[in-house]
């Protein structure tokens, strides 16, 4: 399984800088309509908001990153 990093493609990360949470909130969403249109379960969303630590799949950080109007790059801090 293939997973983002800041810097890199990885086998796994730890997305403890991810702008999730302020990203969405912004858009209006919830968690729950996040994770209905970008098809990625509720709870992942909410473990990456709320531990910061994930698995996260590029495919998944793909679709949540499209579904806010977002490129990956801008979910994670600088």
């Amino acid at each position: 399984m293939w997973c983002l990093s800041k810097s890199q493609i990885t086998t796994s990360c730890d997305l403890e800088d991810l702008m999730l949470s302020e990203i969405r909130k912004e858009e209006g969403l919830t968690q729950r309509r996040l994770a209905e249109l970008s098809g990625v379960p509720r709870r992942t969303i909410q473990n990456w908001e709320e531990s910061g630590f994930g698995n996260a799949t590029v495919r998944n950080a793909v679709k949540v990153a499209r579904v806010l109007g977002k490129s990956i790059e801008e979910l994670l801090e600088d």
